[in-house]
C-alpha cells in the first residue's frame, strides 16, 4: 500500500492528493451514470454490435465542375467533411430540428430556464446557422483550388453491394446546390 502512487502523493502533497481523489471519484461517478466524457472513452461507447447493411451512403462534392477527392484528403479534413455533411443532411431532412435539444433537456432539464435558453442558443443549430454552412463549405473547399467557376454541387449517393462484392449506385440526391457571387 505504501508503494502506490496515491500514497506517495498523499505523503508529499495533501492538496494534490485531494485533487487526484476528486478526479477519480468524479470519473467513477460519470462511469456509473453512463455519461461519456472525453478523453475517457467507455466500453459502452464503441461496444455495440455492428449490424449488416445493404447499402452505403457517400457524399460526392463538385466544385467548379471538378470532383473533390475526399478519400485523398488528410484524415482530419475527410472526417470533417463527411461528418458535417451528414449532420447538415440530417438537419435539412428534419426541417432544421437539432436533436441536441433532447440531450440538453435531459441533462439540464432541472436547471433554470435562463440557463437552458443560453445553452440552447450556443449549442443547438437552427435554420439560420445551418444556412451559413453552404457558403462556409464552398470557401473551405475552394480556398486553395483556384476555382474558376464559383459553383458547388453536393450529392448524397446511395450504393448497394453486388453479389461479387462490388458497389452499384442506385440513387443520387442533391443536398447542396450553391453558387457564390463575388
Amino acid at each position: 500500500m505504501k508503494k502506490t502512487f496515491l500514497y506517495t502523493v498523499f505523503e508529499k502533497d495533501k492538496t494534490l492528493f485531494v485533487l487526484f481523489s476528486l478526479f477519480i471519484l468524479g470519473q467513477l461517478f460519470f462511469t456509473v451514470k453512463g455519461v461519456e466524457t472525453f478523453p475517457f472513452l467507455h466500453w459502452g461507447m464503441y461496444s455495440g454490435k455492428m449490424e449488416k447493411v445493404d447499402s452505403v451512403q457517400v457524399f460526392d462534392i463538385n466544385i467548379g465542375g471538378q470532383q473533390v477527392p475526399i478519400s485523398k484528403l488528410p484524415d482530419a479534413q475527410a472526417a470533417l467533411l463527411s461528418s458535417s455533411l451528414s449532420w447538415y443532411s440530417t438537419l435539412k431532412q428534419n426541417s432544421y430540428y437539432d436533436s441536441t435539444d433532447k440531450v440538453l433537456q435531459a441533462r439540464f432539464g432541472s436547471m433554470s430556464p435562463a440557463f437552458r435558453s443560453y445553452a440552447a442558443d450556443k449549442l443547438i443549430n437552427n435554420k439560420r446557422t445551418v444556412m451559413r454552412y453552404e457558403p462556409w463549405l464552398f470557401h473551405y473547399l475552394s480556398d486553395m483550388r483556384l476555382v474558376q467557376n464559383s459553383t458547388m454541387l453536393v450529392q448524397e449517393k446511395t450504393f448497394v453491394y453486388n453479389s461479387d462484392f462490388t458497389l452499384r449506385e442506385v440513387a443520387a440526391k442533391p443536398i447542396i446546390t450553391y453558387a457564390a457571387f463575388d
